[in-house]
């Protein structure tokens, strides 16, 4: 490969190399003596493994309008996640104003090389051959490029519509918060509009479910000079992510989308998240405003960004249970198996507020009997979560602790019957809370009496 940076040419080695990147292999190239960073690699993985896929397959000879010249048209296909594009035709003076234009913006990433031109002999069936793979190997490489994909350049050569771009763009957005939210706001596009099939594969799973999880780590400092722009920013991109992720839940063709967000581990990202904008938002309740002191923040700074972290933490909770709803208690199934088992609830129960998400989980999960199954498993420990949820000073997040034990004691795999008798008598020793009307109290005892009945 040739890597043409300011018109200086860096000669790199002609072969390509594999390099290991999650899991898969990418083809890939590197100036001399330079590395290309980790999230570079990650983001050439993702592009890789996103099916928008560019060829040649063949090419054509043309001339010209008075016919008495002729030149080689090459036939490109465009093939984007399943949706085929017309066949674009490109001469090979096309391909070298994209590279000239490509080498103009003297982007961050070198350039693969372009075949060179030939004066005699281009119509060789043999030349025109090894030129249209070469000139295939060359848009793909392109297209493993940040940088290229960024730039409206790429786009322009191949003809595309602003929907084809996006999640490719999406894929390799870089850090900034406000390029971040322009993503995030094309992505929503995607998912509202007719082209939810563009996010039915791994690549954007795997990102959006990395995404997430990142975002649950990464701690904002709040001060009243940096809220207005970057912090604020970042907050109202993790609300957005969230809307992005809800309506991908919901999408009524969205099941392979649905399927691969909980095979990547989605729901204890979700979880994760939950905790932390919920652990925020409680912190700035509890955090000193006002004052002097340059660490203080105003009561306005505060409350605002309250505000921000507990929209956050709602719009977690309503992916979640979109999670669980659509799957019928699957996406509880999975995360009890695969993501550690019940820490991530457990952990909603360190935080009086969210008690209730975690009852409400926990209840709507059981419809799925290997939910049940898995919440008494001898290291499950799901039983005394949900004895811990009985004592709750919630009280909707009581009732659906009572109901659900009393669900695992009606279930006729899950416990022995020493172990049905104990799940009732925990149900009888907490008793109704006071807090109950007539009505609601007798509605509780009719629910419990029909379980204890299946039991029987």
């Amino acid at each position: 490969w040739r890597a043409d940076r300011g018109g200086e040419g860096l000669f790199v080695a002609p072969q390509k190399f594999a390099v290991a990147c999650g899991g898969g292999s990418v083809a890939g190239w590197a100036p001399c003596g330079e590395a290309m960073s980790t999230s570079l690699l990650e983001q050439a993985s993702l592009l890789d493994r996103y099916p928008l896929k560019v060829t040649i397959p063949g090419t054509q000879i043309a001339t010209g309008a008075l016919h008495v010249t002729r030149h080689t048209e090459y036939v490109i296909s465009i093939d984007d996640c399943g949706r085929a594009y017309s066949p674009r035709l490109r001469r090979f003076k096309n391909f070298r104003w994209l590279h000239d234009a490509l080498r103009r913006l003297q982007l961050a990433c070198p350039l693969p090389e372009l075949p060179a031109a030939k004066a005699f002999g281009r119509f060789e069936e043999s030349f025109v051959e090894q030129r249209r793979l070469r000139l295939e190997e060359y848009l793909k490489a392109l297209l493993l490029l940040p940088s290229v994909i960024e730039d409206n350049t790429i786009w322009s050569f191949l003809d595309t519509d602003t929907a084809t771009l996006a999640v490719p763009r999406f894929l390799c957005r870089p850090s900034d918060a406000m390029q971040i939210s322009e993503r995030l706001k094309q992505l929503k596009l995607v998912v509202q509009g007719d082209e939810i099939f563009r996010l039915c594969n791994s690549a954007v799973t795997t990102d959006l479910t990395s995404f997430v999880r990142a975002e649950a780590a990464a701690e904002i400092q709040l001060t009243n000079s940096r809220f207005q722009d970057d912090t604020k920013m970042r907050l109202q991109n993790r609300l957005l992510l969230c809307s992005v992720v809800r309506l991908l839940l919901k999408h009524d063709r969205a099941e392979l989308a649905r399927q691969g967000l909980l095979e990547a581990g989605l729901f204890g990202a979700l979880l994760a998240l939950l905790c932390r904008a919920t652990s925020d938002a409680e912190s700035l309740g509890a955090s000193p405003v006002g004052g002097n002191a340059a660490s203080a923040i105003s009561a306005a700074t505060a409350k605002e960004a309250r505000e921000l972290h507990q929209k956050v933490s709602a719009s977690a909770q309503d992916c979640l249970q979109s999670m669980i709803e659509r799957s019928r208690g699957a996406a509880l199934l999975h995360f009890c198996q695969q993501d550690g088992g019940l820490t991530g609830l457990r952990k909603l129960t360190e935080t009086e507020t969210l008690h209730i998400v975690a009852a409400r989980l926990l209840w709507h999960g059981l419809q799925h009997d290997g939910v049940v199954v898995a919440l008494t498993g001898a290291a499950a420990g799901g039983l005394q979560l949900l004895g811990h949820l009985m004592g709750s000073p919630d009280l909707k997040a009581r009732l659906l602790a009572s109901l659900s034990i009393g669900c695992v004691a009606a279930h006729r795999e899950a416990l022995e019957a020493s172990g049905k008798k104990e799940c009732l008598d925990r149900i009888a020793l907490v008793g109704l809370p006071a807090a109950l009307d007539a009505e609601e109290t007798e509605a509780v005892r009719r629910a419990v009496a029909a379980v204890t009945e299946s039991t029987a």
